[in-house]
């Protein structure tokens, strides 16, 4: 019974939970930063694309824990990564965010960098649609007119 109990607890907190934090208690920019970071900078930076600060809501900046809202809809954006930032006596810290894929388009949340710093400031990471500007149907039309081509005109051989 206690673990039925248990299970059905978690159940609200996974399903409307937006954000993963990756790095709990927060982390102090610089050399050693965690190496899920520095994986990320390497690996996924270079295919994710900065979200406009002004698509965002917050509240709280300047405390140690703000509230993020956004509403990406019209945009057709993917708000995929979240990064929030402060600084302390032992330098600049940060905290980093992986939203659900649930609350990618609209969604609010609480963030943190360790309950104690203040949050200054938030960088937003996602991916846009990629605009298609004809070529899919240029060589579709082109494979049909090979086809038709290739079925009618016989080819001889030498």
């Amino acid at each position: 019974m206690k673990k039925l109990i248990m299970i059905l607890a978690l159940v609200p907190s996974i399903a409307f939970g937006s954000l993963i934090d990756l790095t709990p208690g927060g982390f102090i920019w610089g050399p050693n930063q965690p190496q899920i970071v520095s994986d990320w900078y390497a690996n996924t930076r270079p295919k994710v694309e900065l979200f406009d600060d002004n698509l965002f809501t917050v509240t709280g900046f300047g405390t140690p824990n703000i509230i993020i809202s956004w509403d990406l809809r019209q945009l057709l954006g993917t708000f995929e990564w979240l990064f929030v930032q402060g600084t302390s006596p032992e330098g600049d810290m940060g905290n980093f965010y992986k939203i659900t894929s649930g609350q990618r388009h609209v969604g609010e949340a609480l963030v943190t960098i360790n309950g104690e710093t203040p949050v200054i400031f938030f960088t937003a990471f996602g991916t846009f649609p990629a605009p298609d500007t004809g070529t899919t149907l240029g060589l579709f039309l082109i494979g049909l007119v090979s086809l038709y081509a290739s079925r009618h005109y016989r080819f001889k051989s030498f």
